[in-house]
């Protein structure tokens, strides 16, 4: 029987594994609907959507106007905060349309907030920072050849 804890786990895992399946998808409008009313997105370039209406309506345009690659994720660290606030550590790769291996320039870090809303987890803030490891040049190495790994599962 699965525990309390990583039942919630599971939950939080879930909303975010469909944020990013969304963003596979190319589909704004579901990805908006997994974050909170006031959501802060950070992206990779440092670029901020502050809300859940502007954040459908830029990745929409980014959607229309840009072949977005996909993300692939290796597993999450989840920090329960508070009983209804999760914290999730996910390192991420991309991987662009008819490639089969990431782009070692877009492996990224994402920082998660959730919160749990009427019984429902949402996005709260969102952070993709760069993972250059600019001092472990082996540090990036093995994160792309682990995401590459996950990209062919």
């Amino acid at each position: 029987m699965m525990d309390a804890k990583t039942a919630k786990e599971n939950e939080v895992l879930a909303l975010y594994l469909t944020f990013i399946q969304q963003w596979n998808n190319r589909d704004a409008a579901a990805m908006a609907a997994c974050c909170a009313n006031n959501c802060t997105l950070i992206g990779f370039d440092g670029s901020l959507i502050q809300g859940r209406q502007n954040i459908e309506r830029q990745l929409s345009g980014i959607f229309a106007d840009h072949a977005t690659p996909r993300y692939v994720t290796l597993p999450a660290k989840v920090t329960f905060l508070h009983a209804q606030i999760a914290q999730l550590l996910v390192h991420v790769g991309m991987v662009a349309t008819g490639k089969d291996q990431v782009d070692p320039a877009l492996n990224a870090v994402q920082s998660v907030t959730l919160v749990k809303q009427n019984g429902h987890w949402l996005i709260e803030q969102y952070q993709n920072t760069p993972a250059q490891y600019h001092n472990n040049p082996q540090a990036a190495q093995a994160l792309t050849a682990d995401l590459n790994r996950a990209a062919k599962n």
